[in-house]
């Protein structure tokens, strides 16, 4: 990557966003930095009134403050904040106090917070935990793809032996990329951590054949990526849903 952006002609803008814990040793670039910070109670509530005014068709009035005060814990903390600003406290100072049923510390990270929306919008309900949303989350994906079917008996979302298949694969391959540690450079014997990528051979054998692993693109749960070879290497759209 390095070589690559010093080839560039100079003057070049160049942009590189990853994580803060991948952007150490040979892949610090030497480009100046500007780390995301979590967003507050405050940020999220407006990103949901966009959301729901932009996106959602027939969404009653107030929908997006109903959703922000169920991600806060309860609805009847809206009136608890009143109270305390009319009695000249802060909208900071309110939420500086912990919560165990909120969720708002997980959806500062802008990707839970879109994850939470998506699985809100289509289930109408909110997870309890981080674990019950990426079941959801990953279920959600595959429904668009015919993977997942509605009981109609139970009227639960079950899925097909295709969608049974297709997590059972992606949970191999998973488990694989986690238990490999990347191949220690020869002269500065860096570990950078797990796989992120791997050939698009290992996740077809995952898989058990290119016909799953094209359903598991198509339903965005991975990505082609190239290889630095000129190959096509595979990894999750997002790191999280592989861990």
């Amino acid at each position: 990557m390095l070589a690559f952006k010093d080839a560039l002609p100079a003057g070049t803008p160049c942009i590189v966003s990853c994580r803060r814990d991948d952007y150490v040793g040979e892949l610090d670039l030497g480009l100046d930095t500007l780390s995301l910070e979590p967003l507050t109670p405050q940020r999220i509530r407006r990103v949901l009134c966009h959301w729901l005014q932009e996106d959602v068709d027939g969404v009653p009035p107030g929908a997006a403050e109903g959703l922000f005060w169920q991600l806060a814990g309860d609805r009847r903390l809206a009136d608890v904040l009143s109270t305390r600003l009319r009695a000249g406290s802060t909208e900071d100072a309110f939420w500086s106090v912990p919560n165990p049923r909120s969720l708002l510390r997980l959806a500062a990270n802008p990707f839970m917070l879109t994850m939470l929306y998506q699985v809100w919008v289509l289930d109408e309900a909110l997870p309890r935990n981080r674990g019950e949303l990426f079941a959801r989350f990953v279920d959600r994906l595959p429904r668009r793809e015919g993977l997942l079917v509605r009981n109609d008996q139970t009227q639960v979302w079950e899925r097909t032996s295709d969608g049974e298949r297709l997590v059972d694969g992606l949970t191999a391959l998973a488990w694989v990329m986690q238990g490999q540690r990347l191949e220690k450079d020869a002269e500065a014997e860096a570990d950078f951590g797990v796989l992120t990528v791997v050939s698009r051979g290992l996740a077809v054998a995952e898989l058990k054949g290119e016909a799953l692993l094209k359903r598991a693109e198509d339903a965005t749960l991975v990505e082609g990526v190239s290889g630095v070879d000129g190959s096509g290497d595979i990894r999750f759209r997002h790191q999280l849903l592989q861990e």
